[in-house]
Order: C-alpha cells, then sequence, then structure tokens
C-alpha cells in the first residue's frame, strides 16, 4: 500500500513537472494560435495543433485585423504567452517554412500587430 501510494506521488509529480518522457508516454502537446482580435477567412476562433514533442507541424495561415476609420493593422508574428517550461521561440518556429516544432508542453502563441498607419 505505502509502495503505490509512494510511486502515484512521483508520478503526479513528474507529470506536473512537464517531463518530456512522461509527455511521450502518456499524451500529445497542444499548440493554440490566439488570433488577438484578428480572423483567418472570417473566423475568430483560436486554432489549435495536436501531436508528439519533437514533430513538425504546420503554422496556420497568417491572420488578418480589420481597420478601423484611423489605424489599420499589420500581422506581426505570433508570441508565446507564459509556459511552465523555458521556451525560444526562434528554435520551434520557421515562419519562412511555416512550420514549428511541438514543444515538450502545451503553449499559447498570440498574434501581434503592427500599426501601418
Amino acid at each position: 500500500m505505502k509502495k503505490s501510494f509512494v510511486l502515484g506521488l512521483v508520478l503526479v509529480v513528474l507529470l506536473l513537472s512537464g517531463c518530456k518522457m512522461l509527455t511521450a508516454l502518456f499524451g500529445k502537446v497542444t499548440v493554440t494560435f490566439d488570433l488577438n482580435g484578428g480572423h483567418i477567412n472570417g473566423s475568430t476562433e483560436k486554432v489549435t495543433r495536436t501531436g508528439d514533442p519533437e514533430d513538425e507541424f504546420l503554422l496556420p495561415q497568417n491572420p488578418f485585423k480589420n481597420a478601423t476609420a484611423s489605424t489599420r493593422y499589420m500581422f506581426d508574428g505570433w508570441k508565446a504567452k507564459e509556459s511552465s517550461y523555458n521556451f525560444d521561440y526562434e528554435t520551434f518556429i520557421d515562419e519562412k517554412k511555416q512550420v514549428a516544432t511541438f514543444p515538450e508542453g502545451d503553449i499559447t502563441y498570440v498574434a501581434t500587430w503592427t500599426i501601418d498607419w
């Protein structure tokens, strides 16, 4: 009884810490793209990709953000929200190829915008 409790506790601690081996064994990771007021083909819904760590996936199309009477927006890229592990944007996203690599844990990117006038 005591051994199984300790084993279960260790498993929970490792799982909560984002251990890569446990992620690979027990599940997929999800990358979410928050359009931050923009849209892709008229849809304002977040875009998600799910897969195994280190596998590649296609990035969503670049979103658009409707202009106002005084402001026009240009898509400036994806910025990672806070995550529970160290994250290097350049390591995971290659915008020229429009591909990215699944990181070790779930993460959300937010569209960033530049004001164009």
